[in-house]
């Protein structure tokens, strides 16, 4: 084992010695920084290295420093950056272990992170097009200094608002709620509001109000909704579910209940008539005695801000409907991704 201690005066007594640049580096830098220890800008350095259109072909880097794989680097001026024309390219500071420099430079993708021989802190992304500056991306990672808050140390009343985003949650899925008072029957095939027991011999629970759905006929129900604003692009759909129960004194084993949905989706603006795409969702057969349990019937395709009309339906005409239980429809839930 090797115990050091950094810094002492003079070169002889204890731990005093010479520092070199690699132990400066690997033993102090990275060490106290090793959240980000091999990169990033500092902040509230100076104006934080901040990339701009310059005008013309010209990236304008403004004051700042940064650490690059342990090394100090500081800008104290701004300065400009040529880049090429009708390109996509990187605004980074790059250290050369070969030059023992680091400076402002205009690559094209990829980083070079090469400890030893090359190593790249990004600034921003930038993209020209017919001699002039089209698009500037932020690509700037911040140093972090090593450290963990203890518990309960961050107070809710210190988190400035809306500090807390979906973007930063772990887990993009949302969940929206629709509760049996927002069904409308079918103005054709009507289902009916009615009270509900649990067959007490099994369950003995309260009565409960739900939407009933009989077997042997198709009976069906509407729910409409907007499509959050913060639904994801790149997921462009709604997952439906329902809450359902059922009761029967005799159960069999395999006495499915088929239920289904369709989907009419207009766009903010649009009309009813003019939307082409009308999602028909497979039916799905499901099984299930005097319990309440949620079931999926898949995706409906859709986009932020649409709206949604939905059709419930118990298809108990269908052969595959095989339960002589009416179904008892309690919540519809829909699921989508956030962005994040």
């Amino acid at each position: 084992m090797v115990e050091r201690s950094r810094f002492w005066d003079g070169s002889i007594l204890g731990d005093a010695v010479s520092i070199t640049s690699a132990e400066w580096m690997d033993r102090v830098t990275r060490a106290l920084l090793d959240g980000t220890g091999n990169q990033g800008v500092l902040r509230n350095w100076l104006n934080e290295l901040e990339v701009t259109d310059g005008g013309g072909l010209n990236a304008a880097i403004d004051t700042g420093g940064a650490i690059v794989y342990g090394l100090y680097y500081e800008n104290d001026t701004a300065t400009t950056a040529v880049l090429p024309n009708n390109a996509v390219s990187e605004v980074v500071v790059r250290r050369s272990w070969a030059a023992q420099t680091a400076r402002i430079t205009v690559i094209a993708a990829p980083l070079v992170q090469n400890p030893g021989v090359t190593y790249d802190v990004p600034l921003a992304q930038v993209t020209t097009v017919a001699g002039a500056i089209t698009l500037i991306t932020d690509t700037r990672d911040f140093c972090e200094f090593s450290t963990e808050p203890p518990p309960l140390s961050v107070q809710t009343e210190n988190i400035q608002a809306n500090a807390v985003t979906s973007a930063e949650m772990i887990n993009p899925t949302r969940w929206v709620t629709r509760g049996a008072g927002s069904l409308e029957p079918d103005a054709t095939n009507a289902t009916t509001w009615a009270w509900y027991r649990p067959y007490t011999a099994y369950k003995p629970v309260v009565y409960r109000d739900q939407w009933s759905y009989p077997d042997a006929a198709t009976s069906s129900g509407w729910i409409t909704l907007r499509v959050p604003a913060d639904q994801n692009p790149a997921t462009p759909w709604l997952t439906v579910y329902l809450w359902l129960a059922w009761y029967n004194a005799n159960p069999a084993a395999g006495a499915d209940q088929r239920w289904a949905c369709n989907a009419i989706v207009c766009a903010p603006n649009g009309a009813w008539a003019a939307v082409a795409n009308n999602v028909v969702i497979a039916e799905d057969a499901t099984w299930l005695y005097d319990d309440m349990a949620r079931f999926s019937l898949g995706n409906v395709a859709c986009s932020a801000g649409d709206l949604v009309h939905i059709r419930i339906d118990r298809t108990g005409a269908h052969a595959g409907d095989t339960s002589t239980s009416p179904g008892h429809l309690a919540m519809v839930e829909f699921s989508y991704e956030a962005v994040r």
